[in-house]
């Protein structure tokens, strides 16, 4: 198993867009992908699961990928959970 830790920097967390394109990520390999948080786990084959955890700005979690490709998987949704989804405020 490799983990690696990430921070949302979303400015309105993770909703539906960015749980949508991370979700779509994570079908692109085949390590089981997961995502622990002080809100809960998630398996990132489900949506709905990463959206229940209701990951705001700032939030540290823990991306955990076990599998033949786990390294590249985990540091793909890394990058997926780190990037900015939302237009900023005006």
């Amino acid at each position: 198993m490799h983990s690696l830790p990430a921070t949302v920097n979303n400015i309105h967390g993770i909703h539906c867009r960015p749980s949508s394109a991370i979700v779509k990520a994570a079908k692109e390999f085949d390590s089981e992908l997961s995502i622990k948080s002080d809100q809960g786990d998630a398996i990132l084959s489900s949506i709905l699961d990463l959206i229940s955890l209701g990951l705001h700005q700032g939030a540290v979690i823990t991306v955990c990928a076990e599998g033949s490709d786990e390294v590249a998987a985990a540091e793909k949704i890394v990058e997926c959970v780190e990037a900015i989804y939302d237009y900023p405020d005006k």
